[in-house]
């Protein structure tokens, strides 16, 4: 099966029937399964394994999470020392939560990779620039997906707008949106869009719209 967003908490959410297991189902692919959720919906639906991703549809950055075991459950991706070592194409970067902007080595100019348990933004190699579709009419926009000279003069990255972050043994958990948007039910939802419905009600004359976590 192929999950996305939220499909595994309203799952879930349903009563329990008699066709629950009565499948021949015997792998989850998909983004989104919560680690709160994870053991819970492999068990009640006999489901052996689960391979959470992490993608965009236009996005470059990627992570896989195809190793199963608890100790993968509600992470993105993995990789050992070497994977490490030999990775090119996707980075976590610091970044300036204030500005949003990626944060440079004062000495070199490059971006700076994260360290382990330290949140920062994914960000992807743009390896064929050439074929990499852009905003449509909205050079602005696609401009600001892209940041050069990261680590070398003349590299090309794509910044993803996600923040994640690795432990110390190579497991890559999703954190949040950056900016004024949050994941809900497996959309973005942008804070300042909200923010402006409700400052066209009558009798608002201010309004801050911040994300915060519910029950379930």
């Amino acid at each position: 099966m192929v999950y996305v967003g939220e499909l595994c908490r309203y799952l879930l959410a349903a009563p329990p029937s008699p066709y629950d297991k009565t499948h021949n189902c015997r792998l989850a692919l998909g983004n989104g399964l919560q680690g709160d959720i994870w053991e819970r919906f492999k068990s009640r639906f006999n489901i052996p394994e689960v391979r959470e991703l992490y993608r965009s549809t236009e996005g470059l950055a990627q992570f896989n999470n195809f190793y199963g075991g608890a100790a993968s459950a509600g992470k993105v991706g993995f990789s050992g020392f070497l994977g490490r070592q030999l990775e090119r194409n996707t980075f976590i970067v610091r970044f300036s939560p204030s500005t949003g902007q990626l944060i440079r080595s004062p000495k070199t100019g490059f971006c700076i990779p994260c360290k382990p348990n330290e949140p920062g933004e994914a960000i992807g190699r743009v390896q064929f620039p050439q074929f990499y579709s852009e905003y449509f009419g909205d050079k602005e926009a696609t401009d600001e997906k892209f940041i050069r000279d990261v680590f070398e003069k003349g590299d090309l990255f794509q910044r993803s707008g996600d923040v994640l972050v690795r432990d110390p043994e190579g497991w890559v958990r999703f954190v949040e949106r950056m900016g004024d948007s949050w994941r809900w039910k497996g959309e973005n939802v942008s804070a300042g869009e909200v923010g402006g419905y409700f400052a066209e009600m009558e009798g608002v004359r201010n309004v801050v719209v911040y994300g915060s976590k519910i029950q379930g």
